[in-house]
């Protein structure tokens, strides 16, 4: 995809346009709730399910377009990983013999988001912790940065 540079995408850290694009990505989110619920349901949505949708719509574009504007890559792609696959989890609970399809559907979806959520968090600060710690570098006992034999690194003689 020549038209899409993901790493022009992160170099845009603490810009306006990702907290631009928290309502445009709530909209979609909230488009994909309908249509799942209108198509596999075939439900037809009150006032108080539109208002859920667009909560929890609204909750994760947040997220993700917050972890965009902080730069956090790691957090931003687990969220992002997490929406997808709580969407996709959801969808496949709404076509299963189960009782109250439709809440059971969004509870378990908004379950693995929120899974993908906690993770990215995590390998986010250990990343950042890691980074802080070694300098970037992968970690290497003191006495074995040098070839074989030779004492070398920080505590060698």
């Amino acid at each position: 995809m020549k038209w899409f540079n993901w790493k022009k995408l992160f170099d845009r850290k603490r810009d306006k346009r990702w907290l631009i694009g928290m309502l445009p990505l709530a909209a979609v989110i909230w488009s994909v709730f309908a249509a799942l619920s209108g198509i596999l349901l075939r439900l037809r949505p009150n006032r108080t399910d539109m208002v859920i949708w667009l909560f929890l719509a609204v909750i994760l574009s947040a997220a993700l377009c917050g972890f965009g504007y902080a730069g956090l890559k790691l957090a931003f792609g687990f969220t992002a990983l997490g929406i997808v696959a709580g969407i996709g989890l959801m969808a496949y609970v709404f076509t299963r013999p189960v009782a109250y399809k439709g809440i059971a559907g969004l509870v378990s979806g908004m379950e693995l988001t929120v899974f993908f959520f906690l993770v990215g968090i995590n390998v986010q600060m250990l990343g950042h912790l890691r980074k802080k710690r070694f300098g970037g570098k992968t970690f290497q006992p003191a006495g074995m940065t040098g070839q074989a034999g030779q004492k070398g690194g920080k505590y060698g003689k």
